[in-house]
């Protein structure tokens, strides 16, 4: 191995350092490797934690695309309609007279036993 190689990259790391320890900007940051690895850990196992619905979306979204299909027109088309619109009554519903309604029932509930019975 090249020591020489090593002592100027060291060099050149810690000369970047001290370059950039003067910045406000930039956050300092100290974490050993272990740190590092738990970090990096996390985040994969973050991101490996999808649900299937979201994979099954990332995979809907990857077919369509390769099909040459716009899916922000899709979604935006499918998120302007409207199921209000699809299902309100043709003509307005009048107000219920429920005692009209429960005498109807109470006659048909005695027409059925009597008709059953004659058939």
């Amino acid at each position: 191995m090249d020591t020489d190689g090593f002592g100027e990259l060291l060099q050149q790391a810690e000369q970047l350092a001290a370059e950039t320890e003067g910045i406000s900007e930039l956050p300092h940051v100290e974490r050993n490797l272990q740190e590092i690895q738990q970090a990096g850990e996390r985040l994969r196992s973050r991101t490996l934690t999808r649900t299937s619905q979201e994979t099954a979306d990332v995979k809907a979204s990857v077919l369509l695309g390769s099909r040459g299909l716009d899916i922000s027109h899709i979604s935006q088309r499918l998120e302007s309609l409207s199921a209000v619109t699809t299902f309100e009554p043709l003509e307005p519903v009048k107000d219920t007279d429920i005692q009209r309604f429960c005498r109807t029932e109470g006659r048909r509930e005695c027409l059925l036993p009597t008709l059953k019975a004659s058939i």
